[in-house]
């Protein structure tokens, strides 16, 4: 069955893995959403051959495009055919009774605004305030970031706030990215696409020691041996005494 017309989440403005991705590709994923949902709906991608020429684009540009969506954890396989993942969960119709628990969730907030108005507006002042202060430490740490990676010779564009805003909300302490930041200028790349490499692996690992930890964990360590073997030396002369 082809389908008119699909959904499109406003989400997707504040999405980062849409919003770390270039402007051909971000267009490129729409089309891939609007071939899957010309392609019957379920999420199912033609083969590359056809793919390629939906999109009006070289084969080898559409397995590249394939290969960043498979990163990007939008595209996947499925016996052995490309899909896009999620794509029939996010666009199947509510059903009955999703439609009557919304519209009751409608009425029951209606109701309780209208019941609580007055003393919401009591705290909508104090909710704006530390919004705004928080937005404001937000944009602040995103500016410091970014003059710390310009004086790293890192390329900052347009993408890099999208970047930093991800980094942050995996790491609020701005000092772990700039341990990020840092471990990628050792290794001579200046791209934030490598810190991002970084930052994941550290949100999956868990962060690795600083050179101070390491520091003191050896030296713990050593202190460790030198009490094993001091003990040992004691035992040893007690056996001694003993003989």
């Amino acid at each position: 069955m082809n389908y008119a017309w699909m959904k499109l989440y406003v989400e997707i403005l504040d999405d980062p893995k849409m919003g770390k991705m270039s402007d051909a590709l971000f267009r490129s994923t729409i089309l891939v959403f609007l071939v899957a949902c010309k392609n019957g709906g379920s999420g199912d991608l033609p083969d590359v051959e056809t793919l390629a020429w939906q999109l009006r684009k070289p084969e080898n540009d559409v397995l590249e495009i394939l290969h960043d969506l498979e990163n990007f954890k939008i595209v996947g396989l499925r016996d052995g055919r490309h899909v896009v993942i999620n794509y029939k969960k996010r666009q199947d119709p509510l059903t009955v009774n999703e439609r009557q628990q919304r519209h009751r969730l409608g009425l029951t907030q209606a109701r309780h605004e209208a019941v609580t108005l007055t003393d919401s507006e009591s705290d909508s002042d104090s909710d704006t305030e530390t919004d705004k202060r928080e937005e404001l430490d937000s944009d602040s740490r995103i500016e410091r970031l970014t003059k710390y990676l310009r004086s790293k010779n890192f390329v900052v564009n347009r993408k890099t706030a999208f970047y930093l805003k991800s980094w942050l909300r995996d790491f609020p302490d701005e000092g772990v990215v700039m341990r990020a930041i840092d471990d990628a200028f050792e290794h001579g790349a200046v791209s934030a696409g490598y810190i991002d490499k970084i930052i994941v692996t550290w949100k999956v690992n868990g962060l690795p020691l600083t050179h101070d930890e390491k520091i003191v964990l050896a030296k713990n360590r050593n202190m460790d041996r030198f009490e094993v073997g001091l003990k040992q030396i004691i035992e040893d002369e007690n056996n001694d005494d003993i003989i």
